[in-house]
């Protein structure tokens, strides 16, 4: 292993040698596309490892995605023989962290993990009792999800920061009538199912490190080492959290403000812009781009300089070949697809290349539904990557609401699966289910249980059909 990792610290640049092996103070890797970050922080916890000596445990390396971070520890077990287990995203770390120490906050350590579903089931219902029409689900939602991520305590960003944005006429927020109320009323429901949703597990960990020092001061002492990947995609909660963790001077930071793109789910790039000034850290640039031709290169170059707050950078790439980058502007999405499929046809006719040479990239899902129509009625074979995700698919997220209601006794995913099922239950029946089993101290089930035994008066032939399949399953 050791001669692998020699050889691996060989087959770096100049630059990526230092940045892996820099350890004295806060380090800042300012990485350009294409410049091989991933591959720097994989090295690095490997370094850490193998020649810091470093348990390989006690290093934590945060990512963005489960999958990055899945990926990136099985390059870190091929380089040491280790898989470390703090190799994870912001949210799945402070899951671990909860179970651990929630209960100092009153938490049971067995809450679940609110889904998509559940959040979306739980605002419409916080809404209802609200007095907020149903329609307001998704803006409550993202309001709810900014409130959570503002740093602040999300009733008095509500309160003040949102109410003051509306004023102005922000383009970005949209109105929600009595956010209040919704906002404690979802709390409320949460609590009640014993829930956290994705925004509650990052405010919950860092509420857990200011109330606790003495827990604090035991991560802080856990931790020898801390790595963050997409650091300019950092929100301000999950900035708070890192602030709590690190300790000496332990941090590593890797990211681009070039690439921050998550400014409308809270993420602040100043983050990474004042990193060097907060933690008097010390900069790498990675300036060498792997992944594209110079061309392209150039030109994000020229566009991206127009940037007001920015770290300087001159970006360069290995391939000097000269691809010209052709503009079209159409009028119409079919118009659009019309040229594209031209443009393939051509590519194709060339005989250099192949169908899966080529790839078509779009800002949404929707928008490429003309090149799609296209593409079919050509006859040319294609793939869509990332168009629904597996469990959003509707089937799936049915099958997993029964699974949960069935081994885990959930009683949110058994309503959500009452209401779902074809000619099932309204919210009107599903709200005197829930006070049938309020007034008789009786679970859900047990209601329910009870109701296809004795059949009572009063219920419809197709609800208790659907009462009595649930049950059945």
């Amino acid at each position: 292993m050791e001669v692998l990792m020699l050889d691996l610290l060989e087959q770096t640049t100049e630059e990526q040698y230092k940045a892996i092996t820099f350890c004295e103070r806060p380090l800042l890797v300012v990485a350009g596309a294409g410049a091989g970050k991933t591959r720097v922080i994989t090295l690095k916890v490997a370094y850490l490892i193998r020649h810091r000596s470093m348990h390989p445990d006690h290093i934590l390396a945060i990512t963005f995605t489960n999958k990055a971070a899945d990926e990136m520890k099985k390059r870190v077990k091929n380089y040491t023989g280790y898989e470390p287990d703090w190799i994870r995203t912001f949210h799945s770390a402070c899951v671990k962290i909860l179970r651990r120490y929630g209960d100092a906050l009153g938490l049971n350590p067995r809450f679940e993990i609110a889904t998509e579903s559940d959040r979306k089931a739980l605002i419409t219902e916080a809404l209802k009792l609200a007095d907020v029409d149903k329609d307001y689900t998704r803006r409550a939602m993202h309001l709810i999800t900014l409130a959570k991520n503002s740093g602040m305590d999300p009733l008095e960003w509500i309160r003040t920061t949102y109410k003051e944005k509306l004023a102005l006429r922000d383009g970005t927020l949209g109105y929600v009538p009595n956010p209040e109320t919704v906002y404690i009323e979802y709390q409320t429901l949460l609590k009640e199912y014993n829930r956290l949703d994705f925004d509650d597990l990052l405010l919950e960990a860092v509420r857990l490190l200011r109330k606790c020092p003495d827990i604090r001061r035991a991560c802080q002492r856990y931790f020898d080492y801390i790595l963050v990947d997409e650091y300019q995609d950092t929100n301000p909660v999950q900035e708070q959290l890192l602030e709590l963790l690190v300790s000496n001077g332990n941090l590593t930071a890797v990211g681009d403000d070039y690439q921050s793109i998550f400014g409308f789910r809270g993420a602040v790039v100043e983050h990474f812009l004042n990193f060097k000034k907060k933690y008097k850290a010390e900069i790498i640039y990675l300036n060498r781009n792997f992944r594209y031709t110079d061309t392209i290169v150039k030109a994000a170059n020229a566009l991206i300089k127009k940037n007001t707050m920015q770290i300087h950078k001159d970006l360069f790439s290995c391939d000097q070949r000269v691809i010209p980058i052709t503009l079209f502007e159409e009028v119409t999405p079919e118009a659009e697809a019309t040229r594209i499929l031209e443009v393939i046809s051509g590519l194709l006719r060339t005989g250099r290349y192949q169908h899966q040479d080529i790839a078509i990239l779009y800002r949404s899902s929707y928008l490429s539904n003309a090149v799609q129509r296209g593409l079919l009625k050509k006859g040319l074979p294609f793939v869509i990557l990332g168009d629904t995700l597996f469990f959003r698919r509707k089937e799936i997220n049915i099958l997993t609401l029964y699974l949960s209601a069935i081994f885990k006794k959930d009683e949110l995913a058994l309503l959500q699966a009452l209401s779902r099922f074809p000619g099932g239950l309204g919210s009107v029946s599903l709200k005197k289910l829930k006070d049938m089993a309020q007034a008789s101290g009786q679970s859900l089930f047990e209601v329910l249980s009870t109701i296809v035994s004795k059949k009572p008066n009063g219920l419809g032939r197709k609800q208790y059909e659907a009462i009595k399949t649930v049950v059945g399953i």
